[in-house]
């Protein structure tokens, strides 16, 4: 009798030892796949730097060799998967100030500054070019 009760003992000992190691199981399988999604969404995030410094570097090279047609299309479609990065707004801008079409670059820069308000000197001085380039092109006020 004596041995039984001991051994049902141990049984209820590794019963609980068990269950502790499953408990530990979960938890380690959680923390992995915390650990997983934690690099997915990093790696996501040096992909975005990474498409971005391409795109400034592509739309740049576009722009110097007289492609503005090309980055607003670019940027036109930058803005459709990333409405949040100031530097589509910036290139899509720059391309149309390179149309000639000063009043959607204006509109553009604005927005620029709207999705990130750090950006607000180096926008200010294409607007205050844009401003002066429209008050130059303007009519004179008959007297």
């Amino acid at each position: 009798m004596e041995l039984s009760t001991e051994i049902l003992n141990e049984l209820r000992i590794i019963k609980w030892l068990l269950a502790a190691l499953v408990v530990m199981s979960f938890f380690v399988v959680l923390i992995f796949f915390r650990i997983g999604s934690t690099l997915t969404r990093n790696q996501d995030i040096i992909e975005k730097q990474r498409r971005k410094q391409n795109n400034i570097r592509e739309f740049d090279e576009l722009l110097q060799t007289g492609h503005a047609n090309d980055v607003k299309h670019l940027s036109r479609n930058w803005i459709s998967l990333d409405s949040d990065e100031p530097y589509a707004y910036w290139y899509l801008a720059k391309a149309y100030y390179h149309l000639g079409e000063k009043v959607n670059a204006k509109k553009n820069f604005i927005r620029t500054i709207e999705v990130d308000p750090e950006w607000d000197k180096a926008v200010n001085e294409w607007l205050e070019k844009i401003e002066d380039e429209l008050a130059a092109s303007r009519p004179e006020s008959v007297k």
